[in-house]
């Protein structure tokens, strides 16, 4: 979509899916690309802004943006090719810098003070890569079941690659975060409850318990998923052929293939020299980012999803976990300062699943 029918799109109905106290603008970047957002500004400082995951929107962040909007500034944009934000491809070889330098200007063209930043899944990705790239605009870096901090298709806990290709990452699979099926009811504007419907993959592989929102919550998530622009520019993304199992690796276009661990790492965020301090939020039984990921090829052949498995001593599990416990360690060992909240009980979206957990964290981070 471009961007002006997406602005068209905005005034026509973002209205249906707001919750009362939240506000929908929308703000042009230097570059020429609508970034929409929501907001709660009653109180204008401090500021905390939220930036969704894949195949989701800032419609995800509303509950959360109401319980905080007494004691904070609350922001979320829609990333773009997300929601009512413009298109524009993404060059996959960046991992994910198209976003965080898109997420740097948005910041400066609100005329905002540095300020928390909370990414959620993929969107803690790009904020590791704001921290790395445009470090002057944070004062907190918050990362609720983010992305590993070497990306997606790596061993070991400290991220090597399987292959020199990142074979068995990115988005050729069909399967995991680049299922095809779900590609499909996405490219049909799926509301039902079809095995790959939006609707479904949310209440299976998002939370650990589907009953944890309204049917009208529900509903306007099912929406902000709608909203992804697809294709190989978009999501999932292009793919080249690999000499390695499972036969692909990360073409050079698309969301996915940014994620992947040949384009993205985060391990700069050790040398600096200045680190915000960390909130770390993470589910026991989130199903994507974990020891044994549906996002993990390797993982995937193990259950026989993926055919030809050559076993775990050519081709690894991904300890995402692991990684992560390794890489906030280390942090703390150069300097920085990091808080955990582990919910064992919880799925892929700790704001949804256990809100009074995360947002009591997100009231003593702001404080």
């Amino acid at each position: 979509l471009h961007a002006t029918s997406v602005k068209n799109m905005a005034l026509l109905d973002i209205q249906e899916l707001l919750v009362s106290g939240v506000d929908s603008r929308v703000q042009r970047l230097p570059s020429g690309l609508d970034l929409h957002y929501l907001v709660c500004d009653r109180v204008k400082t401090p500021t905390i802004i939220l930036i969704h995951g894949n195949i989701s929107s800032s419609v995800f962040w509303q509950r959360t943006m109401l319980e905080l909007s007494q004691h904070a500034r609350i922001v979320a944009p829609d990333l773009p090719n997300y929601g009512f934000s413009g298109r524009r491809p993404v060059i996959a070889s960046r991992g994910l810098s198209d976003y965080s330098d898109d997420l740097a200007a948005f910041h400066q063209a609100l005329g905002l003070q540095p300020c928390h930043w909370l990414g959620w899944s993929m969107g803690g990705g790009i904020l590791m890569k704001l921290v790395m790239e445009h470090q002057e605009v944070v004062i907190g870096l918050g990362l609720s079941a983010s992305l590993p901090p070497y990306g997606l298709g790596t061993v070991g806990p400290d991220g090597r690659l399987r292959h020199s290709d990142g074979a068995g990452s990115g988005a050729g699979s069909g399967a995991g975060i680049a299922n095809q099926a779900l590609v499909s009811a996405l490219a049909r504007g799926d509301t039902g409850h079809d095995p790959a419907s939006p609707r479904t993959v949310m209440r299976k592989v998002c939370v650990a318990d589907p009953v944890v929102w309204t049917s009208q919550d529900e509903d306007r998530y099912v929406q902000g998923m709608l909203r992804t622009a697809l294709g190989p520019d978009y999501y999932p993304g292009d793919s080249s052929a690999s000499d390695n199992w499972p036969g692909y690796a990360p073409g050079g276009r698309g969301i996915v293939n940014a994620m992947s661990g040949l384009y993205f790492n985060a391990r700069g965020l050790l040398d600096l020299k200045s680190k915000p301090p960390i909130l770390w939020i993470q589910g026991g039984k989130d199903q994507l980012i974990s020891d044994r990921s549906i996002l993990d090829a390797s993982y995937l052949g193990q259950l026989g999803v993926l055919p030809g498995w050559p076993g775990a001593g050519e081709c690894p599990l991904e300890p995402m976990i692991e990684q992560w416990k390794e890489f906030l360690n280390a942090y703390e060992g150069l300097g920085g300062a990091v808080s955990r909240l582990w919910l064992a009980n919880c799925g892929h979206s700790p704001h949804l699943e256990e809100p009074e957990a995360v947002h009591a964290a997100l009231r003593k981070w702001l404080s």
